[in-house]
This record gives C-alpha cells, structure tokens and sequence, in this order.
C-alpha cells in the first residue's frame, strides 16, 4: 500500500510477500493474504483488495477497481 501511495500507481500482485517492498506487519493480521491489489484514491488513501489464494488480477477487473477508487475519491472530497 506505501508504493502504491508513494507513486500513486496501481500495484496488482498474485503473491504479494515476493515483492521485493513487501514488509510483514504480525500485528496487521494479514498472515493468510497471498494476492494484493492496490489502487490510489485521488490524493486519499489506497483501496487495498486481498484474497487468501494466489491470483492474478485481470485488466477488466483492475479497470473496475480503479473506477470504484475515483468514486470514492470524488465522494471523499465532497
């Protein structure tokens, strides 16, 4: 989520732990999160989407998730 903050780009990952920024937080209780998929919301935040088993994010479903982050962008701002 901080790359995806720092460079305010889209990061999609099926294993997120072998991404070389990958840092492990116990106290997050993430333990059992393999795919990560991370989207900017306009100057905000990120939009974190994880699921337990390793996937890869297709183009159709980032695009969705990437739209979803510009509404709430929009209704944050408001």
């Amino acid at each position: 989520a901080g790359l995806v903050a720092q460079k305010l780009q889209t990061v999609a990952l099926d294993r997120a732990a072998d991404h070389p920024r990958y840092k492990y937080f116990p106290e997050a209780e993430e333990d059992s999160y393999e795919s990560f998929l991370g989207v900017p919301i306009k100057a905000r935040g990120v939009l974190v989407i994880q699921t337990i088993e390793p996937r890869s994010y297709p183009e159709n479903e980032i695009a969705q998730v990437m739209k979803i982050a510009d509404l709430l962008g929009s209704y944050l701002a408001n």
